[in-house]
């Protein structure tokens, strides 16, 4: 990767176009291939498994319902003297992930207003998705399409474009597409255990012209998804490191932890274009304790049940919970304590940080989540007399 390659893509006008918005990017591209060249988007639409034999009776929507795309029948009813459009038949959703990561509840929640119009629960559900989201979609009903298979498809598609100017925003839009897989691909391959953490945050190890610096990654656009496979792999690493002495660990973030019979859970995600890693541990059925990594702070958080379980803390009292452990460390400037607010203004959220240490690498960092959540699962363990 070097300057030649950036300033490359930094010249193309539908890289340009998609700064804006990735996502909603990719989705519009969609919606305007329905509209100038609707026998190349059925084609795309049959490779990912969508019916369109009645394509002439199907319509085509952007951001209805908060769906990405979705593809409808629809009715025409009369309302008050007028005819009014009535979607009475959802065909098919996709959901465009390209640099966020789907939830089991965003899924779940996909689908229960899917079922509210869909009949029989026909209905193709897509992740168009440019890295596999790393959890069983199919329990849900989604089927992934990575891009490299809709890669595959535009390239089948632009056979039977005839139009010089739509096949040249085609070729441009492709010629993206590619450039997103050779980044993902080599961030894939690379091992970043042994990388300084902060060296994700901070431009402090560019060698030259041999790769990309963190502002390059910036300028395009793409820091985020570089992130996002960065804390994937922590992910990874942090699951294999707990389930080997907590096989009871939930890999996703439950919202509802406090009603089910669930101690441990552990996520990541996307939040402020930086990724984020989590692991919650249960106590009771008033409070949780929790390590979250974003950025570079290093946090312990307690959170409650519901607000009449709050009690504000100091710094030194909440640290005191998590053990002896490397609490001197844990400096936030002048604060007593950091916190968010609930709806009705309770401090349901508190948290302590420190600064993660430029020597610390990806692996250590892993290490010391998993080295909290063993003391924080002791605590559980001990309260419940497991």
């Amino acid at each position: 990767m070097n300057t030649e390659l950036k300033e490359k893509i930094e010249k193309s006008p539908m890289f340009q176009l998609s700064l804006g918005s990735k996502e909603l990017f990719h989705t519009n591209f969609l919606y305007w291939l329905s509209k100038a060249e609707p026998n190349a988007f059925w084609i795309i639409m049959s490779k990912f498994g969508i019916k369109t034999d009645d394509k002439g009776s199907l319509v085509v929507k952007r951001e209805w319902e908060h769906f990405d795309l979705s593809i409808v029948h629809e009715t025409v009813k009369k309302k008050k003297g007028k005819d009014v459009k009535i979607v009475d038949n959802i065909v098919a959703v996709i959901e465009n992930k390209v640099k966020s990561i789907p939830r089991i509840k965003q899924l779940e929640n996909y689908n229960k207003e899917i079922e509210k119009v869909s009949k029989d629960n026909e209905c193709k559900k897509i992740l168009l998705a440019l890295i596999d989201p790393g959890f069983d979609h199919n329990k849900e009903g989604w089927s992934c399409v990575t891009y490299e298979e809709y890669r595959g498809s535009i390239k089948e598609c632009l056979k039977i474009i005839e139009n010089d100017y739509d096949r040249c925003i085609i070729e441009d839009y492709n010629n993206m597409i590619d450039t997103l897989i050779s980044f993902k691909d080599e961030w894939l391959r690379e091992d970043f255990s042994s990388m300084k953490y902060m060296d994700i945050i901070e431009d402090s190890s560019v060698k030259d012209d041999e790769v990309f610096s963190v502002d390059d990654y910036i300028d395009l656009r793409i820091n985020d998804l570089r992130h996002k496979i960065i804390f994937s792999k922590m992910f990874s690493g942090l699951e294999v490191n707990l389930k080997e002495h907590n096989p009871e660990t939930e890999i996703e973030t439950v919202t509802d932890i406090f009603e089910k019979n669930i101690p441990l859970t552990i996520g990541y995600g996307m939040t402020n274009a930086t990724g984020l890693i989590e692991a919650k541990v249960k106590i009771n059925a008033d409070y949780l304790l929790g390590i979250q990594v974003q950025g570079y702070q290093y946090r312990h958080f307690i959170e409650f049940s519901n607000s009449s379980c709050v009690k504000e803390f100091i710094r030194k009292e909440l640290q005191d919970m998590f053990g002896p452990n490397q609490k001197e460390e844990f400096d936030i400037s002048n604060k007593k304590i950091c916190s968010y607010k609930n709806r009705e203004g309770e401090k349901t959220f508190q948290y302590v940080y420190r600064r993660i240490r430029q020597d610390e690498t990806v692996d250590d960092v892993v290490k010391n989540i998993v080295d909290d959540v063993e003391y924080l699962m002791k605590k559980y363990r001990a309260q419940n007399c497991i």
